[in-house]
Order: C-alpha cells, then sequence, then structure tokens
C-alpha cells in the first residue's frame, strides 16, 4: 500500500512538472527519432516548482486552462501511519502561474476527470462514491455511482474514460473501515447510460458465470 501511495504521489508531482513546463516546442509526430515525451516538454526544460504546502497530491487533471488535483490528509504517512481525515483533505485548482484555491473540502478526493458535460468526476474515496462536481464552485452535482450490485463500494481510487464515455474506477479498498462491503479489491465499468458493472475482481467471476446460464439476468449491476 505503501509503495502504491508513493507511486501516485510521484505521478501527480511529475505531471505538475510537465504542465509547468508549457508544453512548448512539439514537434512533428512523424520524426521518430525524437522521444515521445518531447510532444509535451521541449528539449532543455527543467521543473520549475509552482507550490508547496500540500500534504499528499494525487489525481491531477488539466481542465480549461487550470489544474485541478487532490491534497490528500494523512497522519503521517513516513511513519506509516495512513489514518486519513476528509476534513482536512482538500481538492485543489490551480493557475498556471501557481496560484491555487481550494475548491472543495470534507472529501478524501482522490482520482479526477474531465466529464463530457466540461465538469469535474472525482472519486469521493472515504465518502464511498464517484461524483460530478461543478469545477466553478466545487459543488456536487450528482452521484454517479455508490454501489456495486446492491452493496456501497468500497474505495474507488483512480478513474479514467473510454472512448464511449464509459468510465472505469478501481477500488483497491484502501479505507479504513474494519469491515469491506465488497468482495474484495475490484474495478468497475460506469456505463454511458449510468449502469455499471464489475469488471475484474470476485464478483466479475460470478457475473460471467451467471451470464452463461441466465444472458437476461442483469446480476452485474
Amino acid at each position: 500500500m505503501k509503495a502504491a501511495h508513493r507511486a501516485g504521489r510521484r505521478s501527480a508531482l511529475l505531471l505538475l512538472a510537465i504542465l509547468a513546463a508549457g508544453g512548448a516546442g512539439r514537434h512533428p509526430r512523424g520524426d521518430a527519432l525524437r522521444p515521445p515525451s518531447e510532444e509535451i516538454i521541449a528539449p532543455g526544460e527543467t521543473p520549475k516548482k509552482l507550490a508547496d504546502g500540500f500534504t499528499f497530491t494525487e489525481g491531477p487533471t488539466w481542465l480549461k486552462g487550470k489544474l485541478y488535483f487532490s491534497d490528500m490528509w494523512f497522519k503521517n504517512p513516513a511513519a506509516g501511519d495512513w489514518t486519513g481525515s476528509p476534513a482536512r483533505s482538500r481538492l485543489i485548482v490551480m493557475e498556471p502561474d501557481g496560484r491555487y484555491r481550494v475548491l472543495a473540502h470534507g472529501m478524501q478526493s482522490n482520482g479526477t476527470i474531465v466529464a463530457r458535460t466540461g465538469n469535474l468526476i472525482v472519486c469521493d474515496m472515504f465518502g464511498h462514491r464517484v461524483v460530478e462536481l461543478d469545477p466553478a464552485n466545487g459543488r456536487v452535482l450528482r452521484v454517479l455511482r455508490d454501489r456495486i450490485n446492491g452493496r456501497r463500494i468500497d474505495g474507488p481510487n483512480d478513474l479514467v474514460m473510454d472512448a464511449k464515455g464509459g468510465i472505469y474506477v478501481t477500488d483497491p479498498q484502501f479505507t479504513p473501515d474494519q469491515e469491506k462491503s465488497q468482495p474484495g479489491k475490484q474495478v468497475y465499468y460506469i456505463a454511458p447510460d449510468g449502469s455499471a458493472r464489475v469488471v475484474i475482481g470476485r464478483a466479475s467471476t460470478r457475473c460471467r458465470t451467471a451470464s452463461r446460464s441466465r444472458p437476461t439476468a442483469g446480476r452485474c449491476m
């Protein structure tokens, strides 16, 4: 778990550095001799620190000229104490020059992506839900998913959208609850029509078995 958290933090900080570089100096995609990174970062650019004072940065998303990311509060990660606090965690919106403000409190938010509506989709990890919120004021507009197979999801962590607008959500159960709702670590798929199913995990095996005998049973929804 510690390694996963550290890797996520390094990824977020790397993206902050990439964005700070400004994305200048793009090169033709056909030039196979240049590394792919030069499609984003101009040769010779070095990372620049835009801001500090965060606890544990996660889930960066670039939206409408601003950077959105989670600043998750944990008691003492360096000592292996991952006790979190939604009250102290923050969702941040940052300007290109490093100026930032707190967009939302009260969620142990994690991964974020852009919704097709132009809003922000956020994993509210300790809130056991995936929500869509207004990127201007942080107000939750709707809950995209908080239950799978009739039971609440445990701890949505990261997410990615496919070409159809469906969303894959990881649930590694990184939550403080002693008793988990789901049978294990899983990946969910939220379809564009709002339905959802388990695609990786114990429940997905049961769903595939049920589908062969009763194709219309709909047990994965």
